[in-house]
């Protein structure tokens, strides 16, 4: 396999003859025997395959190509398997002679790139060429193919197999020859620049951010706005106002320019300063106090198949003292350091906060003692990797009715370190709404919510809020509603909401990347009529430079999906919520809004699909939607949408 690449000094045409030669031997030449290459003229020929049973597909054309127009293949849910492409028009080909393909992509993941040999009585066979990387720019991928004995026809495709998107455009097919012609002597081609990027497209004043770039064919590169000549591919600065910048590329051929802006905007007010949480329930909170191999108060804890070892003292955040666990073989469990149990009470909402250091994504649970002597467990948060610095993690407590007392569980639960420091338990002050409250939310839009959780709702006269994926009205995919259902739902005083474009787990993605998702989903809702004031983060995934460009897009306030209820004070870009799915009982549901009205709390629900049957581990059934609308009614609980419920906490 060959991979020349751009600077072997290709000239793709449609239809047009192409000759590449390499240390002196032509190995490619003739027509270009794909029709239709460049999609220019429509996507005649072309032709879109799917597989999957758990995967969201849509296709588009023409989108902006290489050169001229493109075809896009995007898979927005994807679980296990299955795929998705654009097919090339058939070349007829001869078996067993050689041939040179080539083609440009532009994707955000790798894709594969396949060859599908096809013989008279129509069968088939498929071989993957090669693989193309996800930079987010126009790449080149050339490969030879020889055809397969008794094959007759061959297709192509950029094949997509997992969340993400590929675009593909100018596919040849030439025949490849052998011959000691000279080569000729090389043409220039003009600068191309591929990608012009900003890291953050808004900062803060004072802030820097960094321009990245990636040319084609240039002898010289600048900047403009002061900057000036340039190398490399990336360059930090830091306006003090908006500012576009304009890239140069040139050489004696001609010249390419590309320009992207920066918003600045001025840091916002100081918070004033709230009334201050109790005093911290945690003895010997920052680890300073104990013996040779254990803090006092603190116990080394885990299950399961792993080699652990626990270590005190090490090193804490500003030099103190800190407890640190290392996983270096895992099958299964998790490692700790836990405090011992302080007594709580279920009438107040406890904020936790510790430092930690960690390799790898942590999980925070918190274990409570009840009052018939069970232990019973929630999850309240995720802790990101912090790649050797240290962070702060803050997770609000919703203790629940019967508790006596807890500990937080911050664990490991695979090879890698997690070192902890300055764990603190406070008391919130005592701050209820006028009255307990639930907000009913519904996630991705899906079909389901309108076809069977709104009849239940309309009927019991109630409210929710509904957060939309907004790439899949109009995608064609029939697990979502289309736009003229979300608007009637709209119509009706249902809440909608976003819920980003693609539903990509937001902190994976680069600034802009990130910033596109929630802007883009804002201003899609707009070109639909709908004004929107409340957003969700998929998988609950978010940091607080998220919750900074949720604000930033004219978002509200935002729900995350931690667990708990909700207080006037309480965080308003990371609101908690509970989750209802599968293995969610009645009963508990009840006991949260019985605790909900008890203390005056917002308990917000987050509800996904609401199948008779199937679907995922999120879905739940029509009749357990029916059964918890019933309670809640039987409650007196006051039901609220989400922006509704804003203005009270």
């Amino acid at each position: 396999m060959k991979n020349p690449g751009r600077s072997a000094g290709i000239l793709i045409a449609a239809c047009a003859a192409a000759v590449l030669f390499i240390g002196g031997t032509a190995i490619a030449g003739g027509p270009n025997l794909i029709a239709n290459p460049s999609l220019d003229n429509g996507t005649s020929g072309w032709n879109t395959e799917h597989s999957g049973s758990n995967i969201s597909v849509s296709f588009n054309y023409p989108v902006k190509g290489f050169s001229g127009n493109a075809v896009k293949a995007q898979i927005t849910k994807y679980k296990n398997s299955g795929d998705a492409y654009w097919q090339s028009p058939a070349a007829s080909v001869a078996a067993g002679k050689s041939y040179l393909f080539s083609g440009y992509s532009l994707s955000n993941v790798s894709v594969n790139v396949i060859a599908i040999f096809t013989k008279n009585n129509g069968s088939s066979v498929t071989q993957t060429l090669g693989t193309v990387s996800g930079t987010g720019a126009w790449q080149q991928f050339s490969a030879t193919v020889t055809i397969p004995s008794g094959y007759t026809k061959v297709r192509f495709a950029h094949e997509l197999k997992s969340i993400g998107y590929v675009e593909v455009d100018q596919y040849s097919l030439t025949e490849a020859a052998s011959t000691s012609t000279p080569p000729p002597p090389p043409v220039q081609q003009k600068p191309l620049i591929n990608s012009f990027v900003t890291s953050s497209s808004t900062i803060v004043a004072g802030q820097q951010v960094t321009l990245s770039w990636n040319v084609s064919n240039a002898s010289s590169t600048s900047i403009d706005q002061n900057v000036g000549i340039v190398t490399g591919a990336s360059k930090q600065v830091t306006p003090t106002q908006t500012t576009t910048y304009t890239l140069t590329a040139t050489n004696p051929a001609g010249v390419a320019t590309s320009s992207v802006t920066v918003t600045v905007v001025q840091p916002a007010p100081p918070t004033p300063p709230t009334q201050p949480n109790g005093p911290n329930l945690i003895a010997n909170g920052n680890l300073e106090a104990g013996t040779a191999n254990n803090p006092t108060g603190w116990n080394a804890d885990y299950w399961g198949t792993m080699n652990v070892k626990f270590t005190y003292p090490v090193a804490g955040k500003g030099g103190g003292k800190a407890a640190q666990v290392a996983i270096t073989k895992y099958s299964s469990g998790d490692a700790k350091w836990d405090f011992d149990h302080v007594p709580v009470s279920s009438h107040t909402i406890y904020t936790f906060t510790d430092d930690y250091n960690s390799t790898l994504k942590d999980n925070v649970t918190v274990e409570y003692l009840m009052s018939d002597g069970t232990y019973q467990y929630d999850w309240v948060a995720d802790a990101p990797a912090t790649n050797g610095t240290w962070q702060t993690l803050t997770a609000q407590v919703t203790v629940p009715t019967g508790a006596v007392s807890l500990t937080v569980l911050h664990t490991i639960a695979a090879v890698g370190t997690l070192t902890i420091d300055n764990a603190s338990l406070t008391a919130n002050p005592q701050n209820p709404l006028p009255s307990g409250m639930v907000a009913l939310t519904f996630d991705d839009g899906d079909l389901s919510q309108y076809q069977n959780a709104l009849p239940i709702l309309n009927a019991a006269g109630m409210r929710a809020s509904f957060y939309i994926i907004t790439s899949e009205p109009g995608s064609g995919d029939s697990g979502y509603m289309t736009w003229a259902q979300i608007k009637n739902l709209a119509s009706q005083g249902f809440e909608i909401g976003g819920h980003t474009q693609t539903h990509p787990y937001l902190t994976t993605l680069t600034s802009a990347q990130a910033q596109k998702e929630i802007a883009g989903s804002y201003s899609d809702l707009v070109k639909q009529g709908i004004t929107p004031t409340t957003f969700v983060y998929p998988y609950g995934d978010r940091s607080p430079s998220t919750d900074a460009m949720v604000a930033a897009a004219g978002y509200s306030a935002a729900r995350g999906s931690y667990y708990g209820l909700n207080e006037p004070g309480a965080p308003r870009y990371n609101l908690d919520d509970i989750r209802v799915d599968s293995s969610t009982s009645l009963a508990s549901l009840e006991a949260e809004i019985d605790q909900a009205v008890a203390d005056k709390r917002l308990l917000i629900l987050e509800i996904h699909d609401v199948l008779q049957s199937g679907g995922d581990e999120y879905a739940i059934t029509p009749s357990f939607l029916q059964s918890l609308v019933n309670y809640i009614k039987q409650s007196g609980i006051k039901v609220v949408t989400l922006n509704q419920a804003i203005g009270s906490i």
